[in-house]
């Protein structure tokens, strides 16, 4: 490292520097089974699996229809608020829900390192680096709320070589630290 008037650390201080940033914009076609609008009210007709039963006294619910005053209002309003209505009618599908889910994903990263010759014996170096990603998956849960997923990593490593003579050399950590 050489700047003029300042430092002639020529052939004994080098310096390294590096970024990295990744853009992964993304888009897919997902495909559920949703609770129909009548499910939601309770008409469980010509769905497979059995009679939907009573659990109060072990008797199937006449003609497989709950009774709107036995369906619980909270499951009511997530059934509102997370599932959407079927958008697609077609006979024998094996879905009745499409929607484009996003799935984004971030990610930037850096590195710095000083190597520095203090003499033919001894040499140091410090390396800092640090990367960061971001992903929001819209559709990964189904029809659940995107979720957004983010993490940070640093690390931070300073050294020293110590060469005592030919083929005796120590290099000591003077201190590694990762975040």
């Amino acid at each position: 490292m050489y700047l003029p008037h300042v430092y002639n650390g020529r052939n004994r201080t080098f310096f390294f520097a590096d970024y990295e940033g990744n853009r992964q914009p993304n888009t897919h076609l997902s495909q559920y089974v949703v609770p129909s609008a009548t499910m939601r009210q309770g008409d469980l007709t010509g769905l497979s699996g059995g009679k939907a039963v009573d659990p109060g006294n072990g008797a199937p619910f006449p003609g497989n229809r709950i009774p709107a005053s036995r369906i619980n209002p909270v499951a009511t309003r997530l059934l509102g608020g997370y599932y959407p209505l079927p958008n697609i009618a077609t006979p024998g599908a094996a879905y009745d829900y499409q929607t484009l889910s996003s799935g984004d994903y971030y990610a930037d990263g850096y590195d710095f390192r000083v190597d520095h010759v203090l003499n033919a014996r001894q040499r140091i170096f410090a390396r800092w680096s640090a990367k960061s990603s971001d992903s929001v998956c819209g559709g990964c849960w189904g029809p659940l709320p995107a979720s957004d997923y983010f993490s940070a990593n640093k690390g931070l490593v300073l050294a020293h070589t110590l060469t005592r003579g030919a083929g005796l050399s120590n290099e000591s950590p003077l201190r590694d630290h990762t975040d």
